[in-house]
């Protein structure tokens, strides 16, 4: 009771209060949670709602809210058009007790064309910045055995209320980025993790009629 009032007031990313109720306002929250980069964008492609059908049904239309920031539209733009780009998900991220599902469009490593500019002053022989640790001594080893794994770049990311609204998303992104429709996009969708629910209660009489139905099969087979 000392602290915990304390902490609360202490979190610098703070979740706003009611804002599960609103889809877009929690997808906003994520992703910019998630890119953390003042200068990235954020795009509403697609705003809840219901249409009414001819037949007079109800269709219900769900969010997709994009971002992407400058320096990932520039990687973008370098990509290498030999190269597809690959939309992968869904990823979750939980806020409080709400869970939302977002996607990535990232690249295979190596799949950049950025040329290193190699500055002609430099020499092997006479380094520009010299780091040298003195508090450590030549018989002290600091070594440790680290798998690298080596990860394309993101270009983009969205928050989708069904994947179905994925090509909608990138047909916005072409808009802002015309080297979509010059590179295959490829599509790695795996089944997501599925939400825990109660079992369903079954009524007392039907739970008596399958008993009864038991016993009769087993009064048949001893006869």
């Amino acid at each position: 009771m000392y602290w915990f009032p304390r902490f609360k007031h202490t979190n610098p990313y703070p979740v706003p209060a009611g804002i599960e109720a609103d889809p877009v306002s929690m997808s906003k929250h994520c992703l910019e949670r998630i890119a953390a980069d003042k200068c990235a964008k954020i795009t509403v492609y697609q705003l809840p709602s219901t249409e009414q059908c001819d037949d007079g049904t109800v269709k219900e239309h769900t969010h997709l809210v994009g971002i992407q920031s400058p320096e990932q539209k520039e990687l973008l733009e370098n990509h290498d058009r030999n190269y597809p780009v690959l939309v992968e998900g869904p990823f979750t991220l939980w806020l409080k007790k709400t869970c939302t599902y977002y996607y990535i469009l990232r690249a295979e490593p190596n799949a950049n064309k950025w040329e290193e500019t190699v500055d002609p002053e430099r020499s092997l022989y006479y380094p520009i910045e010299l780091d040298l640790d003195l508090d450590r001594d030549l018989s002290d080893t600091y070594t440790f055995d680290v798998d690298k794994v080596e990860e394309g770049p993101v270009y983009a990311m969205c928050a989708a209320g069904d994947e179905k609204l994925l090509v909608k998303w990138i047909q916005g992104l072409q808009e802002t980025n015309p080297i979509l429709g010059e590179v295959p996009v490829l599509f790695r969708l795996s089944s997501g993790p599925l939400e825990l629910g109660l079992p369903e209660q079954t009524d007392s009489s039907q739970l008596e009629s399958n008993e009864e139905s038991t016993q009769r099969e087993r009064l048949g087979m001893e006869q």
